[in-house]
Parts: C-alpha cells; structure tokens; sequence
C-alpha cells in the first residue's frame, strides 16, 4: 500500500514497526494501535528508548577505541602492525570485519592516527 492511501493511524503504526526495529532489532509487525493519540504516545515512548541505545552504543565505542588505542601503544604505537595482529587474532578479512568483532566505529580503522 502506498503512503500517501494510508490513514494517518496506520502511518504511525509503520513508523512504529520500523522504529522497533532500530531499537529491538525487530520489526513490530504485530503492533495495532487503537487510536491516533495511543500510536504517537507509544512512538514517544519507543523514541526515548531509541534515544537511549543510541547513547549506550557511543559508550560503548568510546569504551572500545580506547581499548583499542591502549593496545596500539603496547605495540610501541605501530597501528599498523597492531590492526594486522588484530586482524589474524579475529580471523578477519576486512577492516570492517574487525571494526564489527571489537564494536569500534565503522570506518575508525581507515582513520589515520
């Protein structure tokens, strides 16, 4: 069904499954609202804890990057030679890979330090 054919209801209800996604790595496909009203304050609610993963994943990352520079200065600061080690450690055959296995941000290890 189009946009533009759906009351404003079952917009909600889309953005809402798609938003629970984000959040719950799940689409809510099951989710009806009754009303207008009780959609927006369930999209409030689900934003708010949106917002919070959102905050927990930066710690998280921050937390990892300064793992992983911790570990570049045990290595006499040789990055390159710390991002190989890392990379047979994990078995990874990309930078991305290995971006995944230790949570640091996509694209942190093209960076030059």
């Amino acid at each position: 069904m189009a946009w533009e054919d759906m009351s404003e209801l079952e917009q909600l209800e889309s953005i809402y499954c798609d938003m629970h996604k984000d959040v719950y790595g799940i689409k809510a496909r099951w989710y009806r609202a009754e009303t207008v009203e009780q959609a927006r304050k369930d999209l409030d609610s689900l934003q708010a804890a949106l917002v919070y993963e959102i905050e927990q994943e930066k710690k998280l990352q921050a937390e990892a990057i300064k793992k992983f520079e911790d570990l570049i200065a045990s290595y006499c600061g040789d990055r390159e030679t710390a991002i190989r080690w890392q990379m047979q450690a994990y078995d990874a055959d990309s930078t991305e890979y290995l971006e995944y296995c230790l949570n640091l941000p996509f694209g942190y290890l093209r960076q030059v330090k």
